[in-house]
């Protein structure tokens, strides 16, 4: 009962975005959002939108097991709801799928054994199999995964350079790091191809907190939390053999998804071609052809774009991080700084100024000495001969004073 109340109201209430420290709302799977810029492309055709932002971070979770009465409606439903295509092996048993997913911000779940939350990083399984973790198609059990913690990404920072770039300001009272990803994961197990691109806050810039709570006080529910701002980019493109999709003609290595989008006040922004195994992965897909992504990505705060590289056969250039003009590259974290003006780089990378210099013209200035104490006078009518204090007498400073 505990289970299904949680399973139910995860997917059918709603409300409006919530303000800090307030009830969390469902993220929706719906069709990729038009661009958000002119001369900018939106997210490929075919691909399903997840938007986790403005609180909405509860997955949308089925309130119990999903049966289907056949492979066709199976197909069906994840061609409504998905933008996926089934795959099949020669017998026509249904043993995987696979499609594209534009993701904003990340989505969470209540464990109903314990009452914590977990994120959920494999959504499209978690969205078919729910929190039994499985589906039935003709009577037959196809499992999804461990709930919700397969990647279909890698561990963002996880990976060696350069696939993975986390770059930082060098502002020490507003620090904040940004991280970019692209992958190319070709395996066997339940994620069997993945290949995408990514953006994430990872330091200061735009934070978000889920607990668990109760709803209404006393329904398991998800509560969420934000602070500050932020405004991410994320540019990026997925390459593609045409002869693996085929199986004709010459081997290609040509741009095939390309996506450019820049939204604020969200903790990610991610583009993937995914294809998910229930057994035996069976016949080609889109995202077993694609040999490798390439992406770059930005932030307010943060003065430059870093690019990330994977696959076989692409080369994006250029690797790593490019800072904006008038710029520097600085180590660690691909700090993009001014060495005429910073104190920890000051005038060449790593030269920190001592404590209470600054940095001017790239050169470390002692600050200037104390001004001297303000001149008081001290003396008074009585006696005009007195010293004043100001290194005279008291004439110098009371004129009004008549000597004796």
């Amino acid at each position: 009962m505990h289970r299904t109340l949680i399973a139910v109201l995860v997917a059918g209430l709603a409300a409006s975005a919530p303000s800090f420290g307030q009830e969390a709302t469902e993220a929706q799977f719906t069709s990729a959002p038009p661009p958000s810029c002119t001369n900018c492309l939106s997210a490929p055709s075919g691909t399903i939108f997840l938007d986790a932002s403005g609180g909405r971070v509860v997955h949308p979770l089925p309130s119990s097991q999903r049966d289907f009465a056949s492979a066709s409606e199976f197909a069906s439903f994840l061609q409504q709801n998905l933008n996926a295509k089934p795959a099949y092996d020669s017998n026509g048993n249904v043993v995987g799928a696979s499609g594209k997913l534009l993701k904003i911000g990340n989505t969470y779940y209540v464990d109903p054994s314990n009452n914590t939350v977990k994120p959920i990083t494999e959504p499209i399984s978690a969205f078919i199999g729910g929190i039994p973790g499985q589906f039935t198609v003709a009577g037959v059990t196809y499992p999804t995964g461990v709930q919700g913690q397969d990647y279909l990404s890698p561990n963002l920072l996880g990976g060696p350079l350069p696939q993975n770039v986390l770059q930082c300001n060098n502002n020490p009272s507003a620090r904040e790091c940004i991280a970019g990803e692209s992958w190319n994961t070709h395996a066997f197990g339940h994620i069997h191809d993945s290949v995408g691109v990514k953006v994430a806050q990872a330091i200061g810039g735009y934070q978000e907190s889920q607990r668990f709570c109760l709803k209404f006080g006393f329904i398991p529910w998800i509560c969420t939390s934000s602070s500050g701002t932020n405004t991410l980019r994320l540019d990026g493109t997925l390459w593609i053999d045409r002869y693996l999709l085929n199986g004709v003609g010459p081997s290609t290595t040509e741009a095939w998804n390309t996506i450019s989008r820049t939204l604020s006040n969200v903790p990610a922004i991610e583009l993937s071609s995914w294809q998910v195994c229930f057994f035996a992965c069976g016949g080609n897909s889109e995202a077993g052809a694609l040999v490798g992504a390439c992406e770059s990505h930005s932030s307010q705060a943060i003065p430059s774009i870093g690019a990330t590289l994977d696959g076989r056969t692409v080369n994006c250039t250029p690797p790593g991080v490019t800072c904006a003009s008038g710029y520097t590259l600085c180590q660690p974290n691909n700090v993009c700084t001014t060495p005429s003006t910073d104190g920890n780089n000051c005038g060449t990378c790593g030269n920190v100024c001592p404590g209470g210099y600054s940095c001017q013209g790239g050169v470390c200035t002692a600050p200037p000495p104390p001004p001297p104490p303000a001149c008081i006078p001290q003396c008074g009518n009585a006696n005009c001969s007195q010293p004043d204090g100001c290194g005279g007498v008291c004439p110098d400073c009371c004129p009004g004073c008549v000597p004796p």
